[in-house]
């Protein structure tokens, strides 16, 4: 049985080990999961079947790697990924898959640098608070695409991987590893335009004393607008937050900057997004 070695066991890293667990033997690399630390939480994640919790050294006798590490904002606002390319280094497998999300660029240069074989594949399962009709955010089988970005030797051989999970009626996209990280960041600063512009919205129709949940109900007839990021919580202050949109929105921003481009859009709506947040938040003052 073909092995798959996952580093980083978080919310993608739990995802990615239930995707594969049934199919291959999968095993884990977390340093808050050592079989070999007394402390660590390896009784926490004991319900995990078919899932070993093993040392570095065992994760590389896998064919694969998985690198699922966490990428948090840089002071500068760029991507950290010093965990990705820690990973990196120290992996000794085959193939190696980053799912961590990272800033264009950056497969390509560990690939150059490492001189390994590494694939970027962008991860869209999330921890979204209410209940949405695609069922991707819980279960990665669910996804309707998958897209690689590398060598096209080594994106194939990752298809090879999934076919046997998810089946040939799944769309297998590849392609560079550049073109891969952009499209996983214009997803994500896409949602955070849109959920910016609704909250906008929103206080316009809160001025001119218009319902907004009538005015986006009339909104949404048109089937050409999806409806998904278009709903107004009162109870929110930003109009977006969390792990993920405001890290890669100002990542991309910080990135086109190294580019020579000045995103001044994005920036606005970086801008906006503050000054929504401040005016929801005086308002329960």
């Amino acid at each position: 049985m073909k092995k798959v070695g996952i580093v980083g066991f978080g919310y993608v890293g739990k995802a990615m080990a239930r995707f594969f667990r049934n199919h291959y033997s999968v095993l884990v690399y977390d340093p808050a999961y050592d079989p070999a630390d007394p402390g660590s939480n390896i009784c926490d994640v004991e319900h995990h079947e078919n899932v070993s919790f093993v040392s570095r050294n065992e994760i590389n006798t896998c064919e694969y790697g998985i690198v699922c590490v966490p990428t948090p904002a840089s002071d500068d606002g760029e991507c950290d990924a010093s965990l990705v390319e820690d990973a990196i280094e120290w992996l000794k497998t085959p193939l190696i898959l980053i799912k961590s999300t990272v800033s264009v660029g950056t497969t390509a240069r560990l690939r150059e640098t490492y001189e390994k074989r590494i694939v970027f594949a962008p991860e869209y399962c999330g921890e979204s608070s209410y209940w949405t009709p695609y069922d991707f955010h819980t279960d990665v089988k669910c996804t309707p695409f998958f897209t690689f970005g590398g060598n096209p030797k080594d994106t194939s051989a990752f298809i090879d991987l999934y076919m046997p999970v998810v089946g040939p009626t799944k769309q297998y996209r590849q392609t560079t590893s550049d073109a891969a990280e952009m499209a996983k960041y214009m997803e994500n600063i896409f949602y955070a335009s849109k959920i910016v512009f609704c909250y906008e919205m929103s206080e316009i129709c809160s001025a001119m004393d218009i319902d907004y949940n009538e005015v986006r109900e009339l909104w949404l007839l048109d089937p050409r607008i999806n409806p998904m990021h278009t709903a107004v919580f009162p109870e929110n202050k930003a109009p977006f937050a969390g792990k993920c949109l405001p890290k890669d929105t100002n990542a991309l921003v910080t990135t086109a900057e190294k580019y020579g481009y000045s995103a001044d859009l994005i920036k606005e709506v970086l801008k906006s997004n503050k000054r929504i947040k401040d005016i929801r938040s005086r308002r329960e003052e």
